[in-house]
C-alpha cells in the first residue's frame, strides 16, 4: 500500500503586495479617481454656467417685453386720438398718476427721488438711490365699445363692464378726441357706467369735449362718436430698480390705480439680479422739424421747467428711448469667482409718434 506524499508549501512562498506595489496602486487609483473628479467637476461646472447663462437670457426677454410694451404704447389710446380732455381733479388739481397732459412718458434721473411713488430706501421694493426711472401712461389693452351716450345724465352704455369697477379711472374716445375721468359703480345689467361728478367726487365737472379748462370752470359737452367710442381704464406704470425680496438689485413694475378711495401702489418684482439701468431718450423739435442727433438723459435741460419739461408743451417731444440693462447671473460662476455680467441695449419707438420719428429730408 502506498502513500501520496504531501508537499508543505514554504511560508516564504506565500507573499502578498510589497509597499512599492502597494504604493504605485494607489497612485494609479488617485490618478485614475482625480480624473473622474475633475470631468465631474468640470460637467458640472459647464452645467452651472449654462444655466445661469440661460436664466440671464430668460429675464432679458421678459425685461424687454414688458418694458418695451410699455414704452412702446405711452400715450396710446383705443381710437388713436391725440386730443385729451381730463376732468380728473383732486383738491383743485390733477393729480399726478392722472396728469397726461404732463406727459405719458416721463423719465426720472438717478439723483431724483420719487418719494410720492416709490421712494429711496433700503428695505424689499424700495427704490435703489442713484438709478434711474420711468412713468408710462397710456390706456389698457382692454378696451371695450360704447354703444351708446347720454350726455343729460352721464351715462355711457358698453359692450361689456366686465373688469371696471366703482371709482376707476378710465379713458373714453372716438376718432376726434379724447377723455379722461372717474366713474360710478357700474351698472351690470345695463352695461352702463356713469360719470355724473356727484357720484365720481374727482370729476370737476359733466363735459368731456377738448380742452378741459382749469378746474373746468367752464365745460363743453361732448358726445362720443358711437361708430368708433371705446372705453378702457386708465394705466399708468413706474419701472424702477428695487431692493429685490432676494436682497439683490431687482427690476419693478409698480401699477398705479385707484382703489377705495385711495390711489394703490401694486409692485411686481420682474426680474431679479439686475446691475444697473440706464435710460436716455431721442427728441425731436416739432417747431423746427429737427430730429435730434444726440440721446439724452432725464435730467437734460432739454426737460427744464422752463421747456415744459415732459409735456406736450414741450418742443422737444420724445420719440424713441434707449435703454442698457445689465443682467447678472445669480452664482459667482466667472473665472475670477464673480457673477457673469451681461448688458442688453434695447431701441424701443412710441407708437404714436412713429411720425414724428421720421426724418424729414
Amino acid at each position: 500500500m502506498h502513500f501520496k506524499p504531501t508537499y508543505k508549501r514554504s511560508i516564504s512562498t506565500q507573499r502578498g503586495f510589497t509597499l512599492v506595489e502597494l504604493m504605485v496602486s494607489l497612485i494609479l487609483g488617485l490618478i485614475l479617481i482625480s480624473g473622474v473628479l475633475s470631468v465631474f467637476i468640470s460637467n458640472r461646472d459647464n452645467y452651472k454656467v449654462s444655466e445661469n447663462i440661460a436664466r440671464i437670457q430668460e429675464n432679458s426677454r421678459t425685461a424687454y417685453d414688458l418694458i418695451s410694451r410699455d414704452i412702446r404704447e405711452a400715450g396710446e389710446t383705443p381710437c388713436g386720438s391725440k386730443l385729451m380732455a381730463n376732468l380728473i381733479r383732486s383738491g383743485g388739481t390733477i393729480p399726478w398718476w392722472a396728469d397726461w397732459n404732463s406727459g405719458t412718458i416721463r423719465g426720472f434721473a438717478g439723483g431724483t427721488d420719487t418719494t410720492g411713488i416709490v421712494g429711496f430706501g433700503t428695505t424689499t421694493n424700495a427704490r435703489v438711490n442713484g438709478t434711474e426711472a420711468l412713468l408710462i401712461m397710456q390706456a389698457s389693452d382692454n378696451e371695450t365699445n360704447i354703444t351708446s351716450h347720454d350726455t343729460g345724465t352721464y351715462d355711457m352704455v358698453l359692450n361689456s363692464v366686465t373688469g371696471l369697477n366703482e371709482d376707476d379711472i378710465v379713458v373714453a374716445c372716438d376718432l376726434q378726441s379724447a377723455a379722461i375721468f372717474q366713474i360710478d359703480s357700474p351698472t351690470q345689467s345695463s352695461k352702463s357706467i356713469n360719470y355724473d361728478p356727484f357720484f365720481s367726487t374727482l370729476n370737476c365737472g359733466n363735459g368731456l369735449a377738448y380742452p378741459t379748462t382749469t378746474a373746468c370752470a367752464s365745460t363743453t359737452l361732448k358726445s362720443f362718436d358711437t361708430t368708433s367710442a371705446q372705453v378702457a381704464k386708465l394705466k399708468t406704470s413706474f419701472w424702477y430698480i428695487g431692493v429685490g425680496s432676494n436682497g439683490k438689485n431687482s427690476l419693478y413694475r409698480t401699477r398705479i390705480s385707484k382703489k377705495n378711495g385711495q390711489v394703490s401702489f401694486d409692485k411686481d418684482e420682474v426680474v431679479s439680479n439686475v446691475g444697473t439701468l440706464i435710460i436716455r431718450y431721442l427728441t425731436k423739435d416739432i417747431s423746427t422739424d429737427t430730429l435730434n442727433t444726440s440721446w439724452v438723459a432725464a435730467d437734460d435741460a432739454i426737460f427744464s421747467i422752463a421747456n415744459g419739461e415732459w409735456s406736450e408743451n414741450n418742443t422737444n417731444q420724445v420719440v424713441a428711448v434707449r435703454l442698457s440693462i445689465a443682467l447678472l447671473s445669480e452664482d459667482a460662476i466667472s473665472s475670477t469667482n464673480t457673477n457673469i455680467v451681461k448688458t442688453l441695449t434695447y431701441v424701443i419707438s412710441l407708437r404714436n409718434r412713429d411720425t414724428l420719428f421720421q426724418v424729414t429730408p
